[in-house]
């Protein structure tokens, strides 16, 4: 595998894994406590629903309340990226990290091959607070001097929420942007549905960085979504057989629901812009 392939793939799975997490739980689609019956999103889905219908009501109202998902990735069987997401009414914090350092030995590179890419393999940390209009972001790796440099300790970087590319299209994936491109849905026991993420879908494309190179050319992914008692999501799993030289999990759990968060702002006097970040880091 190339070194541009690489760099393509890599990132745009962990693009992809985030816009799956989003998939679980848009913004759209709000919540309630799984343990309460006020909220739509806890009543049974219906028993004339389809596989699919059921899928995508389980989804329907996750948001409203508060709740903690947990997702992972691995890529050919090495933990890649660990994906935490809190959310409590309007608030969120996501802690991100991205274990680059897997990726000589998962995708098979040689030492010059490595070498040429520098720290790109330096593994990284970001941890991301919504309040209000303001996303407040805080990053952590490869470029940890440099950061500390140019801005001192604890320095974190605002974006604005209501106008902010990345983040509107990773929730443009919503909640029917995986479940809706999903086929071959059926029900295989109680609360227990599988079904296919076809090669050509959306999300199947960016996961695996298609179009960069003939050889990031995907295959079908092997899903499973598991629902609780009350017909809510509550967990999804997905296997994408080898292709290109890769091999990709993903595991998405709804862990914590109903629970008072009180995420705020960071408590930290060290505010700069995500314009000054990227300037003055990034060189943009």
């Amino acid at each position: 595998m190339s070194v541009h392939t690489l760099n393509r793939a890599a990132g745009a799975a962990a693009v992809a894994a985030l816009a799956l997490v989003l998939a679980a739980c848009s913004d759209d689609a709000g919540s309630g406590d799984q343990d309460s019956g006020d909220s739509a999103a806890t009543e049974a889905p219906a028993a004339d629903l389809t596989p699919q219908e059921a899928l995508l009501a389980s989804v329907d109202g996750l948001g409203d309340d508060s709740y903690t998902l947990e997702s992972t990735m691995t890529l050919n069987g090495m933990d890649y990226l660990v994906f935490i997401e809190t959310q409590d009414g309007d608030a969120r914090r996501t802690s991100n990290d991205l274990y680059w350092s897997i990726l000589p030995d998962a995708m098979g590179l040689t030492e010059e091959e490595a070498s040429y890419m520098g720290d790109f393999f330096t593994d990284s940390h970001t941890e991301m607070i919504t309040v209000g209009d303001t996303v407040y972001v805080q990053y952590s790796g490869s470029d940890d001097a440099a950061i500390a440099e140019e801005f001192g300790a604890d320095a974190w970087f605002t974006k604005d929420a209501t106008d902010d590319a990345d983040i509107e299209a990773g929730a443009g994936f919503g909640n029917a942007g995986i479940i809706g491109e999903l086929t071959d849905v059926k029900e295989t026991g109680d609360g227990v549905y599988t079904a296919v993420l076809p090669a050509d879908s959306a999300a199947m494309q960016e996961l695996v960085g298609a179009g960069a190179d003939e050889e990031a050319v995907p295959v079908d992914g092997a899903v499973i979504i598991e629902l609780d008692e009350n017909g809510v999501f509550k967990r999804m799993s997905m296997e994408v057989p080898e292709s290109g030289g890769m091999a990709y999990t993903f595991v998405s759990e709804l862990t914590e629901t109903g629970v008072d968060y009180d995420i705020k702002a960071p408590d930290s006097a060290n505010l700069h812009t995500h314009e000054e970040y990227e300037a003055a880091i990034l060189g943009a």
